[in-house]
């Protein structure tokens, strides 16, 4: 549990990987950045809910668990939620939710 608490008590996650936080080809530029759920723009925020329902919902519908719109809001709001978001110039190409968390009595970090 140590390593969690440590972890979650970050203000600065990009200082730890800065340098992998920009792609760039002859096609394309990519910059990254992380935040916390708490300092996200909402409407980031928003865009990546909405993304989520799009691109996961069918899948969620073919398991047990379910669809349910309300809980996955809950998860991705809560206030140890970090997220990686990829923009491309003011175009957000793609974003990760993560957070570091307990499992089973282990310490993990959920992708």
């Amino acid at each position: 549990m140590s390593n969690v608490t440590s972890a979650n008590k970050l203000t600065d996650l990009a200082a730890l990987c800065r340098e992998l936080l920009v792609y760039r080809n002859k096609d394309m530029e990519v910059d990254m950045y992380i935040q916390r759920v708490t300092e996200l723009d909402k409407n980031v925020l928003e865009w990546a809910i909405n993304l989520t329902e799009r691109n996961m919902r069918k899948l969620y519908e073919t398991c047990a668990w379910g669809w349910n719109p309300e809980r996955k809001v809950e998860e991705m709001t809560d206030d140890c939620a970090w997220y990686l978001i990829a923009k491309q110039k003011d175009k957000l190409l793609a974003f990760s939710h993560f957070r570091f968390d307990m499992d089973f009595g282990e310490p993990v970090l959920y992708w």
